[in-house]
């Protein structure tokens, strides 16, 4: 295996070097040639992510850009990818788009000014037009700590889903929150009293539950939306670790970051320095990310996080699309509650999954919070 990856990596530089050379070499021709490269090493669980960026970064000189497919459009034949070791594959169900399903969401809006943190809850039914619905709202006076919201949305959400859910194919489930609660641990949540720790009375072991930023509620920035809609493009995936070591990341390099790599952390969201890079992640037009909520917030990663990013890039890599993850990611949280230990290192991961296709309900104007 190590003789292929190293022909490979040496593949990729002499035509990289013809590319920089006196007289290039047909540039279109070449990095179709070097995006075969990427999938064939990230198929055998090598990292291919340093050279999808490059291929991205050159493809962006490249002034055809009604050509741009033909380096986009790439996929190993059969005979090139590698036989399956556990059998059939599960079936995955893509996460829907507009039109192609309902979904139920819950947004979480924080009171202002409340010390602990409580909420207003609202939930919202897309049955699948496009055109959300409010189901139903929080009737409470103060709203409710982060521990008493199970308890809260237990009878209402827990009503809606067994209404929508179809036989093999439970709806999803969006949580909106502002992006400094985005290490709330909603995939634990558990609507059944008699279920056991790890058992399939977890959400995110039942259903597809994804989180979105509540701040970007109402219609989608053109940076955002350009962004999904490139990504959606893209055939091959891989995780872009998030705060690198030793990098200082800026606006710029979260807006030039290739379409097919996911932003992939081993720290929370809502603490620095990952808060830091959910924000820039947020602000510059990413709409998938994963995340570690129970992470370390120290600057220097411990060697367990150089697993969890392995892990992170073999699930990526094996992504047909964007819509495949968070089903892909429940079939591992559901590995992990019938105690198959392999998928540990997904439990504590939360997951961002947010469409701009189908935005979340824009908010009320002239609405006052309720006094404390």
């Amino acid at each position: 295996m190590a003789g292929r990856h190293t022909r490979a990596a040496d593949l990729a530089r002499r035509v990289r070097a013809a590319l920089r050379g006196a007289h290039p070499l047909e540039a279109l021709t070449f990095l179709r040639y070097l995006r075969y490269v990427e999938s064939y090493i990230r198929s055998r669980g090598g990292d291919g992510a340093a050279l999808g960026a490059w291929i991205q970064k050159r493809l962006r000189r490249e002034p055809r850009r009604e050509l741009h497919a033909l380096v986009r459009d790439v996929a190993l034949p059969d005979a090139l990818r590698p036989a399956s070791e556990d059998g059939p594959e599960r079936v995955v169900i893509p996460y829907p788009g507009p039109g192609e399903g309902p979904t139920v969401a819950v947004l979480l809006d924080p009171v202002i000014g409340s010390q602990p943190a409580r909420f207003f809850w609202e939930i919202w039914l897309d049955a699948g037009d496009g055109e959300p619905e409010l189901y139903e709202s929080d009737g409470s006076v103060r709203g409710h700590l982060p521990g008493e919201l199970v308890q809260a949305l237990r009878e209402p959400l827990g009503r809606l889903l067994r209404a929508k859910d179809r036989e093999g194919c439970p709806v999803p489930l969006e949580v909106a929150l502002p992006a400094e609660y985005f290490d709330t641990a909603v995939h634990r949540w558990r609507f059944d009293d008699i279920a056991e720790l790890n058992d399939t009375g977890h959400l995110g072991a039942r259903r597809r539950v994804v989180l979105r930023s509540l701040e970007r509620r109402g219609d989608p920035d053109k940076l955002w939306a350009e962004r999904w809609q490139a990504m959606a493009a893209e055939q091959r995936f891989g995780g872009w670790r998030t705060p690198a070591r030793g990098a200082v990341h800026t606006d710029r390099s979260y807006r030039e970051a290739a379409f097919g790599l996911i932003p992939v952390m081993c720290r929370p969201a809502g603490r620095e320095p990952g808060r830091g890079a959910m924000r820039l992640a947020l602000e510059n037009g990413h709409g998938v990310a994963l995340w570690h909520i129970d992470g370390h917030t120290s600057r220097a990663c411990p060697e367990t996080c150089d697993t969890l990013y392995a892990k992170a890039e073999e699930l990526l890599g094996a992504l047909g699309s964007p819509a495949e993850l968070p089903d892909r990611l429940r079939h591992i949280r559901q590995d992990i509650s019938e105690q198959r230990a392999d998928g540990a290192w997904a439990e504590p991961m939360a997951l961002l999954y947010d469409d701009p296709r189908r935005p979340l309900p824009a908010e009320e104007t002239g609405t006052v919070d309720a006094p404390l």
